[in-house]
């Protein structure tokens, strides 16, 4: 097992690694679909949802502060013994192959529409999948590193596109009371799984460590309670600051987009994600430089795919007995890298589409609702058992 203070990240990289998963997926096929099924009140849904994120988000903060000895894989193991831990994440592992999986069918789909028209998907794919082998064997401070640097390029390639988008919005379009509401409870139940990458971070439980502050040495128990405390509230509030920030760009690009386009929102392929902002800047020759913009956003989902195919290989070394797993991690992920492979390339785009819009609200649900809120729980029961024992 990998020892968790050589795989920690501090709060500010667990920051920004929150607002990517909340945020770069979201600039693709998304916002058309959201007004292609949601109409006008598309905003409901992608605001309860954004809000259910930055809980999910609280939640795994939570655990990893009050149990900050254990990963996640620990925590439930020693509350509910090896064979029951093993089915849950057996359960989970399976949401988490749905969700890479994809992630992975819809860069293929954006490179191929996109960039590289009339390319067989074969060779499309298969530096993605070779690139998900190198996300598994390596660590997750390495991925938070990533991210670091990435988010001083991600963050105004997302400028530019809102820029662009504003251009053409009008900002009428979006009340409500103009009709075409379209079908709010529909969008809640078909979309739901295109959302919520933000639980691939169930990974960071226990591994977070707090800001490092320097103050005067003191042995007395009310100044330790008391660094403690202080510790553990940053530890929270940095990660959240960024989630809200991340909420807040989000909304911001769907309000203009829904604005602008909401009206011939069925004419528009969500495939074809740059024909927003294209829209915007055809009637200049400046070319198509919103692309580049994109191309550097699709770097975002590159490390959001990352952070999930490590949470997946994480928890098949996991079933599979990490002790005896070792330094073969090389092997598990490419074993999973290839499945993934073979799937996206043998599987109906289409028909796994309409399985995702279908089935996603439940397995979302059940899957992973019941797994925060079984780690939730194990938490608190956790950590009341170690007071207890303290005290005694």
């Amino acid at each position: 097992m990998e020892k968790i203070s050589k795989n920690s990240i501090n709060p500010r990289q667990l920051a920004i690694c929150a607002f990517l998963l909340i945020v770069a997926t979201k600039f693709f096929a998304l916002p058309i679909l959201l007004m292609q099924i949601g109409g006008r009140m598309g905003w409901i849904v992608l605001a309860t949802f954004l809000l259910l994120e930055v809980l999910i988000l609280f939640i795994f903060i939570f655990c990893s502060i009050k149990q900050p000895k254990k990963d996640v894989f620990e925590l439930i193991e020693n509350a509910l013994g090896k064979v029951v831990s093993k089915t849950v994440f057996t359960a989970l592992l399976l949401l988490i192959v749905l969700r890479v999986l994809l992630h992975f069918i819809n860069i293929g789909h954006f490179v191929s529409v996109e960039l590289i028209s009339g390319m067989p998907s074969w060779i499309t794919l298969l530096p993605l999948a070779l690139l998900l082998v190198v996300f598994g064997t390596s660590s997750l401070r390495s991925i938070a590193r990533l991210s670091e640097v990435a988010i001083f390029f991600i963050v105004p390639a997302i400028a530019l596109v809102i820029f662009l988008v504003a251009k053409t919005a009008n900002t009428v379009n979006f009340l409500p009371f103009l009709g075409g509401g379209g079908d709010a409870t529909g969008a809640f139940t078909k979309l739901a799984f295109l959302f919520f990458d933000v639980m691939g971070l169930f990974i960071i439980v226990g591994k977070v460590k707090p800001f490092e502050r320097k103050i005067a040495l003191d042995k007395s128990l009310e100044t330790s309670k008391t660094k403690n405390k202080t510790l553990n509230k940053k530890t929270i509030v940095y990660p959240l600051i960024y989630s809200c920030f991340a909420v807040a760009v989000t909304f911001t690009l769907y309000v203009l987009v829904f604005s602008t386009y909401v009206n011939v929102s069925t004419f528009i392929n969500p495939i074809s994600s740059t024909a927003v902002t294209h829209t915007a800047i055809s009637r200049f020759s400046l070319g198509r430089f919103d692309r580049i913009a994109f191309l550097i956003i699709m770097k975002g989902v590159f490390i959001v795919l990352g952070l999930l195919f490590y949470s997946l290989r994480k928890t098949a070394s996991y079933i599979i007995g990490r002790e005896k797993i070792g330094k073969h991690k090389t092997i598990v992920s490419l074993v999973l890298a290839a499945i993934i492979y073979i799937l996206a390339l043998s599987l109906n785009s289409n028909e796994f589409s309409e399985f995702i819009y279908t089935a996603g609200i439940y397995i979302v649900g059940i899957v992973g609702g019941g797994f925060i809120l079984l780690l939730l729980v194990v938490t608190l029961i956790s950590k009341k058992a170690v007071a207890k024992n303290e005290e005694t």
